[in-house]
């Protein structure tokens, strides 16, 4: 995994965790932002390496909440989450899941609403309406399929301006490239309050729109 940043972003730090995982830290008028590039195994591999790629996302988010840097986790998720249904309050991962994704779903796709729904992560791409050709991410044989996603905190999904398929851009894969458009609050410690543990100050309503693909 890997990024083309825009020449006038500044890049705090990039890591390539391993070849499947990497993020870049980019600096904002408004604070950081830490964009997670995933690849996840496909289903024929065992479910330790798919366990130990979420071990490792999860200790990248911590940092950068730590650091109060704004994030989202985006890639190639090789799972099929299915779609949500918004009105229906008692069906699992309402918060988790929009209701513009794809009918099908499997093992790995419930494994990653889950693992969002604990972490309080929304999957972007299915929160906005779209046809349902313009929803898949992934072709082969005829068969179409939503593989890829943008999750973001689900605190944050009102900032998301857009998020779907590019679909007037080939990049010569079998995948279509996804994109977010979002807008950047930044969280102001309150400096009066010196005990551990006090409560976060006030947040800083300016805004910075950040253009994701």
């Amino acid at each position: 995994t890997g990024f083309l940043v825009r020449g006038d972003l500044e890049v705090i730090e990039f890591v390539r965790v391993s070849e499947r995982l990497s993020y870049i830290d980019i600096r904002s008028s408004t604070g950081a932002f830490r964009v997670i590039a995933v690849y996840m195994p496909h289903c024929g591999y065992p479910d330790s390496d798919i366990e130990a790629m979420y071990y490792e996302i999860e200790a990248i988010i911590r940092e950068a909440k730590r650091k109060m840097f704004n994030f989202c986790v985006c890639g190639d998720f090789n799972a099929e989450v299915g779609c949500g249904d918004l009105d229906n309050e008692f069906l699992e991962n309402t918060r988790t899941l929009g209701p513009y994704g794809l009918a099908r779903t499997n093992a790995r796709g419930e494994w990653l609403k889950h693992w969002c729904e604990k972490h309080e992560l929304a999957i972007a791409n299915t929160y906005f309406t779209s046809t349902e050709h313009s929803r898949w991410t992934y072709s082969n044989g005829g068969v179409y399929k939503m593989l890829d996603y943008f999750l973001v905190p689900q605190c944050s999904l009102s900032r998301i301006l857009s998020c779907g398929v590019f679909e007037d851009i080939d990049v010569g894969s079998d995948h279509r490239p996804l994109g977010l458009i979002t807008e950047i609050e930044k969280p102001v410690r309150n400096r009066s309050v010196k005990a551990a543990g006090a409560r976060q100050g006030p947040v800083d309503k300016q805004l910075y729109r950040l253009e994701l693909r």
